[in-house]
């Protein structure tokens, strides 16, 4: 969730023009390897057989943050583009925080 939540942050930074380029990239590099670690702990885990679908479920959600937060490093420079990005990573968070609430 906060590894969502710092990329939704960057991207409203990029779009009032708070950051420079070169840190935004930066600092959406660093956030796409943290969810590539993330994304390797859970694949690492071993579950109890009554979290294995919830489990599955974060698998897949810190997946598509991992691509989502790429994506948002390749439309630096369109606006629409990145907004769309964010509004997606939005719902990523969301699926994250439904996950974590079941639990």
């Amino acid at each position: 969730m906060s590894l969502a939540a710092e990329t939704e942050t960057i991207i409203d930074y990029v779009a009032q023009h708070r950051l420079t380029h070169n840190y935004a990239l930066g600092h959406l590099g660093y956030l796409a390897r943290e969810a590539q670690r993330s994304a390797k702990e859970l694949d690492e885990a071993s579950p109890e057989p009554a979290t294995e679908q919830k489990l599955a479920e974060s698998k897949e959600q810190v997946a598509s943050l991992s691509k989502e937060i790429a994506a948002a490093r390749a439309s630096m420079g369109n606006p629409a583009a990145l907004a769309a990005t964010k509004q997606e990573i939005a719902h990523t968070r969301a699926a994250i925080e439904k996950v974590k609430a079941s639990l």
